[in-house]
């Protein structure tokens, strides 16, 4: 009577450690999954943020006479930035944008453009809210906040070519 006792107190610690190990097995697939699906969901967000900024930017160099009369009547009204280079500067931000989504998209220096489109937009976007555009701003405000998001989250961007290869022997 005791030997099956004995028995049966063994098979049961058994089963309690191996059901921890796969216990921590499961964990550490669903971990991995996990990582996963967060560096693929970054990418597709840089990737389509690129994509919005290239066609953002096509749109504005196709009515860049339009662009820049509202920006000429923006610098009449604004006394914020009283210098004359903004002026030249705003002129070339359709340009930039395109950069901007073209180095998102492809994945080349992706921490150094956002850094740069977080303070491009961040200066459109008060720009605008001065002069009295807040439709305009709103877009801006819109690229600003995912573009901080992506900075933030920068540590899932494992897709871009800044993490798989070498920059300078890719190009």
């Amino acid at each position: 009577m005791v030997f099956p006792f004995f028995v049966q107190v063994i098979c049961v610690i058994i089963q309690e450690n191996t059901r921890n190990k796969y216990r921590h097995l499961h964990r550490e697939i669903l971990e991995r999954y996990f990582l996963k699906i967060r560096v693929y969901l970054y990418t597709i967000i840089r990737v389509l943020f690129g994509v919005l900024l290239v066609f953002h930017g096509i749109y504005n160099v196709i009515k860049y006479t339009a662009f820049l009369e509202l920006m000429e009547k923006s610098f009449r009204v604004s006394n914020v930035f009283g210098l004359g280079f903004v002026e030249a500067f705003v002129s070339l931000i359709p340009f930039i944008q395109f950069g901007f989504g073209l180095f998102l998209i492809l994945g080349f220096f992706t921490r150094n453009v956002l850094i740069f489109a977080v303070l491009l937009h961040a200066f459109f976007m008060i720009f605008l809210l001065e002069t009295g555009v807040e439709n305009i701003a709103l877009i801006q405000l819109m690229f600003l906040i995912i573009s901080v998001g992506l900075l933030f989250k920068n540590h899932y961007n494992l897709n871009s070519m800044d993490y798989t290869r070498d920059m300078f022997m890719t190009l």
